[in-house]
């Protein structure tokens, strides 16, 4: 976790406040560690979290999926299912070839369907983030091989990947399809940061889309028809859909009921275009007073 600005005691604050409510040990770098580490004269202090880990998102995702067949569980990954009705004492879910029949429907889309299950689907905002990488090579010159983030309201976040790739994400916004010239807008962020990449190759870039509700919690529970739903991570979905994962197998096969602890947060209206309207006028205003932030400090 990295500043733009500097202020070394906020962060020693953030570090202790860490280490006391959540056990977490954090070192704080100064700002010559910071950018030996992460060469930026935009970097000025960083947290270094020693415990921390990432991992590959794809790879887990194909793990889960193969552990699943091997259990028994039949897969229709380019099976959309239009819609869902009830069936007797199940269910019916309608897709383009037929139709699946099934005691139990658990639906976790995000943001994207919104049409599938109403319920969920007027609660949820759909909000895109944007990633891309370069060309081997790229980011070489970055010593560290941490995931790195800086503590913007609205910021940047990267690591060096295989072949000294560098990854690197950022911007968000309501626009669900993917903007023109998405490489070309990533590629000047990226250098506004790194000077040193010159005008790097970039090899892949794509939005990614989160789904978030009014009040940024996942919606987690049973409609009153007995669907059953867990979505809108909000962009923290690979450790809480693994929660959510076990509250909803646990509920379905135990009749375990401690997924009711998210009976508190409903599925909301979102405002549906308002809401985007919203959202993206705050995600502006948050970009602006970024800057103000960056420019007061560098003129102390």
């Amino acid at each position: 976790m990295v500043l733009r600005h500097s202020d070394a005691d906020g962060l020693a604050r953030h570090r202790d406040h860490m280490a006391a409510h959540y056990d977490e040990q954090m070192e704080l770098l100064e700002t010559a560690e910071t950018r030996a580490r992460v060469p930026s004269l935009r970097y000025y202090q960083s947290l270094y979290s020693p415990g921390g880990f990432h991992i590959h998102p794809l790879r887990y995702a194909l793990k889960l999926a193969e552990q699943a067949a091997k259990a028994g569980v039949a897969i229709h990954e380019s099976t959309k299912a239009l819609a869902i009705g009830r069936d007797g004492s199940g269910f019916e879910v309608m897709t383009a070839a037929g139709r699946v029949r099934a005691a139990y429907v658990l639906v976790c889309v995000s943001a994207l369907d919104r049409s599938l299950h109403r319920p969920t689907g007027r609660a949820i905002l759909p909000v895109a983030t944007y990633v891309a990488v370069t060309a081997a090579g790229a980011g070489a010159f970055i010593p560290a091989r941490h995931s790195v983030s800086d503590t913007r309201r609205a910021g940047n976040y990267f690591r060096v990947v295989d072949e000294n790739r560098l990854l690197w994400g950022g911007a968000i916004t309501t626009r669900v399809s993917e903007p023109l010239l998405l490489a070309l807008r990533m590629k000047r962020d990226m250098v506004s940061v790194f000077p040193q990449l010159g005008d790097p190759s970039i090899e892949h870039a794509w939005a990614g889309i989160m789904g978030y509700s009014r009040h940024k919690m996942p919606l987690i529970g049973r409609d009153r028809d007995g669907v059953w739903y867990a979505t809108a991570f909000g962009g923290h979905g690979l450790n809480t859909t693994a929660m959510a994962g076990l509250l909803m197998s646990r509920a379905i096969t135990d009749g375990d009921d401690e997924y009711r602890r998210f009976g508190a947060y409903q599925p909301v209206w979102a405002g549906g275009p308002f809401g985007r309207a919203g959202v993206q006028g705050a995600y502006w205003w948050m970009q602006l007073k970024d800057r103000l932030d960056e420019r007061r400090h560098t003129a102390d």
